[in-house]
């Protein structure tokens, strides 16, 4: 006798578990998921006639804000909420102990930073705008100009670096391949302004680690999140500040 197949149509989330067990689970649940890259890129739309430049993000969304309610709670206390920048008016979930949040290029950069642009079409400083929170993990660019669009990010601006929310790391990404003589040139330059930058006697904050990385070699750094990883990106720090490209 064949037994029949019944399509499962409901599912009661832990429905014999206390609170407390409950919480843990998504916690766990949390706590397991692997690091990602939260793209943020330039795109154009037409708006009241006009082209209009706006930017959008490539990520995967938390699974857990759309499960129950208890489960969004976990991820609402885990997660930054981006909502002020100009993201085509969606939120954006990213994780700041572990998530990279990595820009198309310098200009993607400013856009996100709401910084506003001179009769030559050059982003300027500003008192006001979009800053970064602090304890964010990894900051990744991609396409950076030497001068062209951003050139404060390049020489080290205190008003942009203060902007960037005291990262971990900061990462100039390639493909594939080796890191070639402009990419040396740019980790040695934002390194070097860092190291210069004054700062608060009473902060701990020392810079970021920033080096050239592959998309594929960020990715297994983000999961790794161990002790031996944080005393490696320790002493990168000391070492990139105190070399040069050539």
């Amino acid at each position: 006798m064949v037994r029949p197949q019944y399509k499962l149509t409901h599912f009661s989330k832990f429905p014999k578990l206390p609170l407390e067990l409950r919480l843990m689970c998504w916690e766990a649940t949390l706590a397991y998921a692997d690091a990602q890259i939260v793209m943020v890129k330039l795109g154009v739309i037409e708006k009241e006639g006009a082209v209009v430049t706006q930017l959008h993000v490539a990520y995967n969304i938390p699974p857990l804000l759309g499960v129950s309610k208890e489960s969004r709670d976990i991820v609402l206390a885990a997660y930054h909420r981006f909502v002020d920048a100009p993201l085509m008016g969606r939120p954006v979930y990213i994780n700041l102990s572990k998530d990279a949040l990595v820009f198309q290029n310098d200009e993607a950069l400013a856009i996100f930073l709401d910084l506003p642009k001179d009769a030559e079409g050059r982003f300027t400083m500003a008192s006001t705008g979009t800053s970064l929170p602090k304890g964010i993990q990894t900051i990744g660019l991609i396409d950076i100009e030497w001068d062209q669009y951003f050139p404060t990010l390049i020489r080290g601006d205190p008003r942009v670096l203060k902007r960037l929310g005291q990262p971990e790391r900061i990462s100039i990404l390639r493909k594939r391949g080796k890191a070639g003589y402009r990419q040396r040139c740019l980790v040695w330059q934002i390194a070097q302004k860092w190291h210069e930058v004054d700062r608060s006697a009473e902060s701990p904050y020392e810079g970021p680690l920033v080096e050239a990385n592959t998309f594929k070699s960020l990715r297994s750094k983000l999961n790794a999140t161990d002790n031996l990883e944080l005393a490696r990106i320790r002493e990168a720090k000391r070492a990139v500040a105190h070399s040069n490209p050539w």
